[in-house]
């Protein structure tokens, strides 16, 4: 694999109003926010880099005091900003995330003037371009693909046909939000498009039921596959993962969490262990135990990222290649370098 073994991470991230419940108020409403920095992502890098894993975050910034304490917190994680632009007059967007008593999510957005929807046009992608040799991979998600207009997105597709033709790994997640697209279709042809384009596609099965409607899961992961895709992994929640590759399809089973705090980052800190379990060489099969370990640490917690100091990674020592040699996939030996 060409490249230093470091992944870039494209999307967006975000000032986060995570609400607290309500608080001693005059009765309009009032009630208790904590604030953070979130995007999935970002979320998924941050969980990358405390895996050890080296990530650079592409995105666009602002000028502005949070853009200076994001960019001074993903630094301090350990990750590379050198390709997080900085738009002089602009701010990041925002979002606020409400958390039901099961764990549940429902998100609100103010992000529709945010600088990374010009980051193509600005030339943050041309830097990225000329210093693809020192990437291992890229990793985007379907959020990603519905910042951009159509013909900044064209350029984000070539950039990512250019990657493979290198010899990088392309990992995408769906992450479908329907309110960032126009329609379904519009959506489904994005993904598409990047199926027949990334190695490695990690939807969750509530987005292949959304946006295409599959029966099961086993007929997400061929479609995605017949596109292109060479490793699918349909994340399924607390039911774990399913996997296709070469034609075979199987699931592992998730970690049962006995009263999870919040899903929001259920999903991006599960890839982030999946990409840092086949960086280190272990089979898919594997790679889908970390990612849900690393999922079930995280939901066992308020917000999108845990704090530093309370995160413990949990064990993957038992998840090596000869470890794993008895899964149905131990001849996948193709991972992140």
């Amino acid at each position: 694999m060409a490249g230093t073994g470091a992944v870039a991470a494209i999307g967006e991230c975000m000032v986060e109003l995570i609400d607290q419940g309500p608080g001693e108020g005059d009765g309009l409403g009032q009630g208790w926010m904590r604030r953070g920095f979130g995007g999935d992502t970002l979320n998924t890098s941050v969980y990358l880099a405390r895996l050890g894993v080296p990530v650079a975050y592409v995105t666009q910034l602002g000028d502005d005091v949070y853009s200076d304490e994001m960019t001074r917190a993903w630094q301090e994680e350990g990750m590379d900003t050198s390709l997080t632009a900085r738009k002089p007059g602009a701010q990041p967007g925002l979002y606020a995330i409400h958390t039901d008593a099961n764990g549940e999510r429902s998100f609100a957005y103010w992000r529709w003037n945010a600088p990374v929807r010009t980051m193509v046009s600005d030339g943050v992608l041309d830097r990225l371009r000329a210093e693809l040799d020192r990437f291992a991979a890229l990793y985007l998600s379907g959020i990603t693909l519905s910042l951009f207009d159509d013909a900044q997105r064209q350029e984000l597709f070539r950039l990512c046909e250019a990657a493979r033709e290198r010899g990088l790994t392309v990992a995408f997640d769906t992450n479908h939000r329907p309110r960032c697209w126009p329609s379904a279709a519009a959506a489904s042809d994005a993904y598409d498009r990047m199926a027949a384009i990334a190695d490695t596609m990690m939807p969750s099965w509530e987005d292949c039921q959304a946006v295409y409607a599959d029966s099961t899961p086993e007929d997400a992961a061929v479609r995605f596959a017949r596109r292109g895709a060479e490793t699918v992994v349909i994340k399924q929640g607390e039911r774990g993962a399913g996997l296709y590759t070469h034609g075979h399809w199987r699931e592992v089973p998730g970690v049962q969490v006995a009263q999870p705090v919040d899903t929001s980052a259920a999903g991006d800190s599960f890839n982030a262990g999946f990409l840092a379990a086949r960086r280190a060489g272990a089979s898919v099969d594997a790679a889908a135990v970390a990612g849900n370990r690393l999922a079930a640490v995280v939901i066992g917690h308020k917000g999108t990222i845990i704090p530093r100091a309370t995160f413990q990674a949990p064990d993957l020592s038992d998840l090596t290649p000869a470890s794993s040699s008895n899964s149905p996939s131990h001849n996948d030996t193709d991972h992140l370098s």
